[in-house]
């Protein structure tokens, strides 16, 4: 118990960082003025693989900081993509035929909710 409340601080302090991070796949983006894109986005937060449609405004730094259709994401409050791909993936899991959520292991994905590996 006593390495537990070591870390506790620490923890903590990660969690309040993770807590602003919302992880999201990309269905569209797209050019609103010279400065601002939209992203239509499914977001990825939950245990139901129907997720809800959403709209993200953002102003990319760069070209390169414009995410990709298809791809997941975290994405961050001050406008930032950080890519997932191709380690997490939202398609149809090649083993049940249903649309999820596939976690690579390394050789092969995982379906972590109905434990399938394609």
């Amino acid at each position: 118990m006593t390495y537990v409340l070591e870390y506790r601080p620490s923890l903590a302090k990660q969690s309040k960082r993770t807590s602003r991070l919302n992880c999201y796949q990309v269905i569209n983006s797209e050019k609103v003025n010279e400065t601002e894109f939209q992203a239509t986005v499914k977001v990825m937060m939950g245990n139901h693989p129907d997720f809800k449609l959403s709209q993200i405004s953002y102003r990319p730094e760069k070209i390169e900081n414009i995410p990709y259709k298809d791809h997941c994401y975290l994405y961050c409050n001050n406008g930032q993509w950080i890519t997932l791909h191709p380690y997490v993936q939202f398609k149809e899991c090649p083993v049940c035929h249903m649309p999820r959520i596939l976690l690579a292991d390394g050789q092969k994905y995982l379906d972590p909710y109905a434990g399938h590996r394609g």
